[in-house]
């Protein structure tokens, strides 16, 4: 069992340039294009709701928009007046009953924010800044390190 020549034999690249070329061309099937028209013409026939947001009629992204706001806003208004109103005891009694399987994973987060919190209240402001500054170079470190192994592997000699 002989062991492989490790040195790569410099005409290969041309031979294989060379071969590559020298093959015909491959002929396109024939229901090729007929099949990429249909699907163009599907598009552009599409009708507007199909289309993306952004090549909506002007007055319908506007409405849309509208609709929009007027559901966030909505929403809003009912979590901050929510607790005025009789009926939400009820629902919220209900809901409770729903997320009960979640208390033991709720006590487990909040302890553990609890925790966090102290460590943070304990440790002085210099040592946060610090390790958020580490953390900042260890991160940018990484993507140089990144970027330079990813030039090095797709670097293409030019000849």
């Amino acid at each position: 069992m002989n062991p492989r020549d490790s040195r790569p034999d410099p005409t290969w690249e041309t031979r294989l340039d060379r071969e590559l070329k020298s093959l015909p061309d491959r002929p396109a099937p024939h229901t090729l294009i007929p099949r990429v028209m249909a699907v163009v013409q599907a598009r552009v026939c599409a009708p507007w709701y199909r289309r993306p947001w952004w090549d909506w009629p002007p007055a319908l992204k506007i409405v849309s928009l509208l609709g929009v706001s007027g559901l966030l806003g909505l929403a809003t208004w009912l979590v901050m007046h929510c607790s005025e109103y009789p009926w939400t005891a009820a629902a919220a009694s209900e809901l409770e009953t729903w997320l009960a399987p979640l208390n033991p994973i709720w006590t487990l987060l909040t302890s553990l924010a609890s925790a966090v919190a102290l460590v943070f209240k304990g440790t002085g402001s210099w040592i946060l800044l610090g390790a958020g500054g580490l953390c900042a170079i260890m991160y940018l470190s990484c993507v140089a390190l990144g970027t330079a192994v990813y030039r090095v592997a797709s670097y293409r000699r030019i000849e």
